[in-house]
């Protein structure tokens, strides 16, 4: 699963390496990574700081916190935002890590992606008939609906849950919707 999130916060947040660390005595356990080069260090030898607070910086140069960090110097990282990982007791476990190799500016979109702050996505569609409901569409719209509140089709012949996860609704042959391809997210 970790391997999962490295790879939607590296595509949703836009920064060619993400990854996750976990914290030991004299270094950081890479649990996953992605935009990481082959071969893959499975650990970084040091510690950085270990708040509990996130750390999201535009130009690490700038910023003592993140300027000795052994991942942040070991990626090259010019922008960083460092998520901790922290147990129901507060102890930092590890961290999530966004790095880019260029300064930028973290929009508010991103900063909520990365801090669970950001309301997961609806999406609702229309497939006029449940022949266009494949299973490649299955496949995709039962993955969404394993993060998401609410996943819907329409569609003459669509059952109630086309997939698990997924609510459906049969149109009737002569719905005016039966016209349209609609996609709300």
């Amino acid at each position: 699963q970790m391997q999962a999130v490295v790879e939607r916060v590296r595509r949703w947040v836009g920064v060619p390496v993400a990854l996750v660390t976990l914290g030991e005595a004299d270094r950081q356990v890479l649990l996953a990574t992605s935009g990481v080069p082959d071969p893959r260090p499975t650990s970084v030898r040091g510690r950085g700081d270990d708040g509990v607070e996130p750390v999201i910086v535009a130009d690490v140069a700038e910023h003592p916190e993140l300027r000795g960090d052994p991942v942040v110097v070991g990626f090259g990282a010019v922008a960083c935002a460092k998520m901790p990982l922290v147990d129901e007791a507060g102890t930092v476990l590890g961290s999530l890590y966004a790095i880019d190799d260029a300064p930028r500016e973290w929009t508010a979109a991103q900063i909520d992606l990365l801090t669970g702050d950001a309301e997961p996505p609806v999406l609702l569609a229309c497939f006029q008939d449940h022949r266009h409901f494949t299973p490649h569409t299955a496949r995709r719209y039962a993955a969404g609906a394993a993060r998401s509140p609410l996943v819907a089709a329409l569609g003459v012949g669509l059952p109630d849950e086309p997939v698990p996860g997924v609510r459906g609704a049969h149109l009737a042959g002569d719905d005016p919707l039966r016209g349209e391809w609609n996609v709300i997210a």
